[in-house]
């Protein structure tokens, strides 16, 4: 009984380790938007996906932050009436990369 008891304790303590909550790899992009007040900001890959957007809004946001879970060339692009302006990052796992985009 004593060894049953034990294997059973040494599969729950492994079982708890295998399901421990490990955060995905990811970078980090870091936006701010010079010379428009309220426009969209978009995030691209190499193929032209969409990965992700967001508002940027200078009466509420300082800097736009961007959580990226994969290695690749980034376009971001910021969008507003029809005019935008892009910049192109090589993201990496583990950095934070600061993009300021200005119209």
């Amino acid at each position: 009984m004593k060894k049953f008891r034990l294997v059973f304790s040494l599969a729950a303590l492994l079982l708890l380790i295998g399901c421990s909550k490990d955060t995905p790899p990811r970078a980090q992009l870091l936006v701010t938007v010079t010379g428009e007040c309220v426009c969209n900001v978009f995030l691209y890959n190499q193929s032209g996906l969409c990965l992700q957007s967001r508002i940027w809004d200078c009466g509420e946001t300082k800097i736009l932050t961007f959580d990226v879970y994969r290695e690749d060339e980034i376009s971001v692009v910021a969008e507003i009436r029809g005019v935008s302006v892009s910049d192109k990052v090589s993201v990496r796992f583990g950095r934070v990369f600061e993009i300021g985009l200005i119209f």
